[in-house]
């Protein structure tokens, strides 16, 4: 579906973060069984390393859905 594996690192946003990107807010709920956390300390850390600016938070008994909606209407 995917492709090759030589094309796995193309499907990481880690892979495209630079540094100039816009100020960056990460969120991620502790009971979230979608995305795992790693995800989230991969990006800022990588951000971090590229001298972008990225804060991030994880909520307690917050799951991806509960974010998700969240920041719906």
């Amino acid at each position: 579906m995917f492709g090759p594996p030589e094309n796995y690192p193309n499907m990481q946003i880690t892979t495209f973060v630079d540094g100039t990107q816009p100020p960056m807010w990460l969120s991620y709920g502790d009971n979230d069984t979608a995305v795992k956390n790693v995800n989230l300390e991969k990006l800022e850390q990588r951000t971090k390393q590229r001298g972008g600016c990225v804060r991030s938070r994880i909520y307690p008994g917050v799951d991806h859905i509960d974010l998700v909606a969240a920041l719906s209407w």
